[in-house]
């Protein structure tokens, strides 16, 4: 839903980068943390979903960007996102509804 929310508020031709914790497999796997799991610091932020590069790929693809490219930072063990808004995609057409079930 929020990279939804990012794409529709880029104008045609607007780029986004994504910077993230993440898990470094090739599987398009996405980690959960909640909130009673994760030790809580001062810096230890709200990253409680951890994708993998395939994972944040296919979920920026479904929200309608075009052009992305993903990438694992093994130094940082976090993962980087680029996408293009190419055209406005429809959300039916974005993949996240479904026009009519039967």
């Amino acid at each position: 839903m929020a990279l939804r929310i990012l794409y529709n508020a880029l104008k045609i031709g607007g780029v986004i980068l994504i910077e993230s914790a993440g898990i470094n497999t090739i599987e398009p796997y996405c980690r959960f943390w909640g909130n009673k799991t994760v030790q809580k610091t001062p810096d230890s932020g709200w990253a409680w979903f951890w994708p993998s590069p395939s994972a944040l790929s296919r979920m920026m693809r479904e929200a309608g960007f075009d052009q992305v490219n993903t990438l694992w930072h093994r130094p940082s063990e976090r993962i980087y996102g680029y996408g293009k808004k190419v055209s406005q995609v429809g959300i039916c057409k974005a993949g996240l509804s479904v026009p009519k079930l039967s």
